[in-house]
């Protein structure tokens, strides 16, 4: 009887209701409330950021004494994901003279802080090390080799024990290299500084900046941007250099970019994936991006990431995360520079559509940043929104490819803001900035992945479920006021307007233009249901599928799991399934009554 039933599916399944449309819904802002970490009087600037689960650390240079131009490199450490947090710490002593381009990375428990003072009339790179979350501090010790009194720019990168620090510094000859450092213990040791740039010996002028570096295990690569001069024509490019052994040995220099206007390099990197990216100046203003599979041995070549637009582009920025890459700048509209995204869900082989990240915005945007963990994405950056300049933020459920209204991140009387920073560890993203209230103060806040499902409807019928438990799960709260939703009833056979909305039931909806919704909620990891004999309309579970041959029925093979139907919006057709999925309801027909387990519902 059962097989019979599938062969007249097309006959005997419920017909799917026209309804209205369904207008998208937000779920609430998912940034705390911003507080300060820098509990003194004193100016600080340029803070950074590292979180790794739920510790989180921050650091910063702040003023000690303004008449005679001294500084230090204070830090704070939070072990509930920025919720609250322990009390500053000196990194560094308290007389460090000229002190700029503080860097900050973490793994674990080892953290190493970088950053250029002058030392005895010398400029040095520093860099002081913490093996116990930023509890304590090294003495700071100088990682360069003083040959010259030209160096800055430090950033680092670290992975458990291994760590990479990278810099420009004189040659001595009025030409600017990069050059690399490394440690095995943490930061406790360094093995001492080399040259990797490339041999710039027929060229009449060189001079490199902005170097970024990157690490994972014994892969580490270094991006920056290189200046100079060949046959009197002034070249600007992006170049590249990788190590297999921590950075003990390099491979040699490579070039990224493929114009002669390049700047501003971006690199990030995950697993043996490294993508980078910077803005072309060419001609019509553009960012571009590499990628390597290989730890940096070897490029694919440059890929275009922006629409085409005329317009400046400036700032970009980009974060990896498993097989996905999201990167953001920003793109002058004829008013104002504002933030735009592209991403990747293939470690940057391919790449989506450009887009405007708010739209709503007038005002130029500056800084933008982002952080990516899985498929969320969370961008920041300052503004003026009418009373101050400001820090905002939105973030993504799907890898970047649609962003949520901005949300402003500071508090109602905060002004004058500015350094955002980001990082990010599974669903927790803190954020850190300079902010002006009586001085130049540390502020900080925590962002929350939303608890939620995301549905996309498509124009024309859907059958879908909502595998949450919202604050309200009426039909008009959940889909819009506009939206006419149906329920299947399996014992009268006819389909009814539900009063709410319940997880384990399917429902068909109906929209004249395709809608992406968000529904915030606890999300619904499994239940029981009671099914009638015939046709029942189920709903799903918040998360992985569920294999039809897990389903768990009482009597047992009262499902034909041959049976099993969901219907696809974009052909119009039932298909069959071979899982439960999320966000999908899904047909089944039942020998006799049974009941359902889907999924692990709670004890």
């Amino acid at each position: 009887m059962i097989h019979a039933l599938r062969n007249c599916m097309a006959v005997m399944l419920p017909l799917v209701i026209s309804l209205l449309t369904a207008s998208p819904l937000l779920a609430d802002g998912p940034w705390a409330t911003a507080q300060s970490i820098d509990v003194d009087n004193e100016d600080s600037t340029m803070p950074a950021v590292a979180v790794e689960g739920s510790d989180v650390l921050a650091v910063w240079i702040e003023s000690t004494d303004n008449s005679t131009g001294t500084f230090s490199i204070q830090s704070n450490r939070s072990a509930d994901g920025g919720e609250t947090w322990e009390g500053t710490t000196l990194v560094s002593n308290d007389s460090l003279y000229y002190c700029t381009d503080l860097r900050m990375a973490m793994s674990g428990a080892n953290a190493v802080a970088v950053w250029y003072d002058v030392v005895e009339g010398m400029a040095r790179i520093r860099c002081s090390y913490s093996s116990d979350k930023g509890a304590t501090w090294s003495s700071p010790v100088s990682i360069d080799d003083a040959a010259t009194n030209s160096a800055g720019e430090p950033d680092v990168a670290i992975d458990g024990s291994n760590v990479l620090a990278t810099w420009k510094e004189s040659d001595g000859s009025g030409n600017v290299q990069i050059v690399a450092n490394r440690s095995s213990d943490g930061g406790a040791t360094w093995e001492g500084s080399q040259s990797i740039d490339f041999d710039y010996g027929e060229v009449d002028y060189h001079h490199a900046e902005h170097p970024n570096a990157v690490i994972q295990g014994q892969n580490a690569v270094v991006g920056w941007k290189t200046s100079f001069r060949e046959s009197g024509v002034y070249y600007h490019q992006v170049y590249a250099n990788s190590s297999d052994d921590g950075g003990e040995t390099w491979d040699g220099a490579q070039l990224l970019s493929s114009g002669t206007e390049s700047y501003a390099p971006k690199i990030a990197m995950a697993g043996s994936t490294v993508v980078a990216i910077w803005n072309d100046n060419g001609g019509n203003t553009s960012i571009y991006s590499n990628r390597s599979s290989d730890g940096g041995e070897t490029w694919s070549g440059v890929h275009r990431l922006d629409n085409g637009a005329v317009g400046g582009k400036y700032s970009p920025a980009i974060d990896v995360s498993d097989s996905g890459v999201v990167a953001v700048w920003t793109q002058y509209n004829g008013m104002a520079s504002v933030a735009w995204s592209n991403c990747s869900d293939d470690g940057g082989t391919s790449w989506g559509t450009a887009k405007a990240i708010d739209t709503s915005v007038s005002t130029d945007m500056y800084e933008p940043q982002v952080a990516l963990s899985g498929s969320t994405a969370v961008a920041l950056w300052y503004h003026n929104d009418g009373t101050d300049q400001r820090v905002y933020s939105s973030y993504s459920t799907d890898g970047g490819s649609t962003w949520e209204d901005s949300q402003r991140v500071q508090g109602d009387v905060a002004i004058r803001a500015g350094w955002p920073r980001i990082a990010m560890s599974g669903s927790r993203a803190v954020a850190v900035w300079q902010q002006f209230d009586t001085d130049a103060d540390i502020y900080t806040n925590y962002f929350e992945e939303p608890k939620g499902v995301a549905l996309t409807l498509k124009a024309g019928n859907n059958m879908v479920s909502v595998p949450v438990e919202a604050d309200d799960m009426s039909p008009s709260a959940l889909f819009g006021e506009d939206a006419v939703v149906r329920e299947w009833n399996p014992v009268t056979h006819e389909y009814s307007t539900p009063a709410t909305i319940v997880p384990k039931n399917g429902y068909s909806v109906t929209v004249p233009s395709d809608k992406s919704l968000w529904i915030p909620g606890e999300p619904v990891i499994g239940w029981t249901t009671s099914l009638s004999q015939g046709w029942n309309l189920i709903g799903s579970t918040h998360g992985e599928a569920t294999p039809l041959t897990n389903l768990n029925e009482t009597p047992a093979d009262a499902i034909n799991t041959d049976t099993v139907y969901w219907w696809n919006p974009s052909t119009g057709q039932y298909e069959v399934a071979s899982q439960i999925e999320e966000g999908k309801a899904h047909w089944v027909v039942a020998s006799e009554a049974c009941s359902l387990t889907v999924g692990s519902p709670p004890a």
